[in-house]
């Protein structure tokens, strides 16, 4: 679990806002949309990092995910893979 929070550079004993911030900034220095596919590996690390500490903290449940990712129906934090799946494979359907 310590390799998870030296990913993040976190310490335990940090609270949930310290951790969610930590987590934002890493996604926003490394996040595809910047880079290209130069740091998907990083983020993928990133996000599984998050998910797995947020869960093993607070249980899955307490984590607040963005009305954009449930509007999309996930109940978690999905990681990059999943979320860029479930973009390109959701249909949007005229004058919606």
């Amino acid at each position: 679990m310590s390799e998870y929070y030296s990913i993040l550079g976190i310490e335990a004993n940090d609270n949930k806002d310290t951790i969610r911030k930590k987590y934002i900034t890493l996604m926003k220095k490394y996040h595809p949309d910047r880079h290209g596919n130069k740091y998907l590996e990083k983020c993928q690390l990133i996000n599984d990092a998050y998910s797995k500490i947020m869960k093993e903290k607070y249980g899955e449940n307490d984590v607040d995910i963005p009305q954009a990712f449930k509007n999309l129906g996930f109940r978690r934090v999905p990681t990059l893979d999943e979320y860029v799946r479930r973009i390109f494979t959701s249909t949007i359907k005229d004058g919606e």
